[in-house]
């Protein structure tokens, strides 16, 4: 089914960083600086990417805001979420997929990092990885491009809606009903539970991340998940989840008591704080294109 979208236009969460004197000089002007190409000319960005369409520079709290404007074929075109060299037809079911959380996530209320500034979708792993002009230069680039072009406007929809089509690497075997995923968010019809059983060629289908305790110990502590009165962490340990998930709850044992996490609290936690720690060892090797896992814990 064909879903036409002529009209919109994104604006993408590219960079912040809070350098305040340009900060200060950026907000005395009126409104934010826009950078136009001229024609088909894509807009460079240092330390960064290459974009087509429009960039503007605005002034927040926390630092600077750099966003990119443009049309929504142009914005899939920047999306990196693939390997180039998949199948065709699976660089096209990926397409629209792509296509189709754009669209479900245009038609909802912007909220969280996106409402604070103005923003419609973010360029990170958190909504879709997008990395401008850069993903179709090279000539690996023309097999992505190909397929944006032979599914444009397609995209799946339930009752005439887009639907939220969230997509992944890899499950492990089997997916989640969205509500065990997402707990605050509704079961859809198209969102559940399904076994995924010809994973086994992903790199990430079996993986493994080692933590001593002296090291797991300061991870959780700078985390904010062990304080200094559970004393000296002496053995962590699995116990079935408490959400009835198929991955398990952490136990953490330490002189004082027991204290009990879920994996994805962990998860979340571990992924900024351990390369932080130890930017070394973390994200640990993996049979990647990079030779790291994507993130601590995948």
């Amino acid at each position: 089914m064909r879903w036409w979208s002529a009209v919109a236009v994104l604006v993408l969460l590219l960079a912040s960083a809070p350098v305040e004197a340009a900060r200060k000089q950026l907000g005395a002007a009126v409104g934010p600086v826009r950078l136009v190409p001229r024609g088909d000319d894509t807009i460079s960005i240092r330390g960064l990417h290459s974009y087509y369409g429009s960039l503007e520079v605005g002034a927040a709290g926390d630092g600077l805001v750099v966003s990119n404007r443009l049309p929504l074929e142009r914005y899939l075109l920047g999306l990196a979420e693939v390997p180039l060299n998949w199948p065709g037809e699976a660089l096209k079911a990926q397409a629209v997929a792509a296509r189709t959380y754009a669209l479900y996530t245009l038609a909802e209320p912007p909220g969280g990092s996106a409402a604070t500034y103005g923003f419609d979708i973010c360029a990170s792993v958190q909504c879709q990885v997008f990395s401008g002009a850069d993903v179709v230069a090279p000539l690996i680039g023309t097999r992505w491009r190909a397929a944006v072009a032979q599914t444009e406007g397609e995209a799946v929809v339930f009752q005439g809606q887009p639907i939220l089509a969230r997509y992944h690497s890899t499950s492990g075997g089997e997916t989640l009903d969205n509500p065990q995923a997402f707990p605050t968010e509704p079961a859809y019809p198209y969102l559940r539970s399904v076994p995924s059983a010809t994973e086994e060629g992903s790199p990430l289908y079996r993986w493994s991340v080692e933590f001593s305790l002296r090291r797991m110990q300061r991870v959780l502590r700078a985390g904010g998940m062990w304080n200094k009165p559970d004393g000296k962490l002496l053995e962590v340990s699995s116990v079935a989840s408490s959400g009835g998930l198929h991955y398990p709850d952490l136990v953490l044992v330490g002189r004082s008591g027991r204290t009990r996490v879920t994996a994805e609290e962990f998860r979340s936690m571990a992924r900024d704080v351990a390369p932080r720690l130890f930017p070394n060892d973390y994200p640990s090797a993996g049979a990647t294109a990079s030779g790291r896992l994507p993130e601590t814990l995948p």
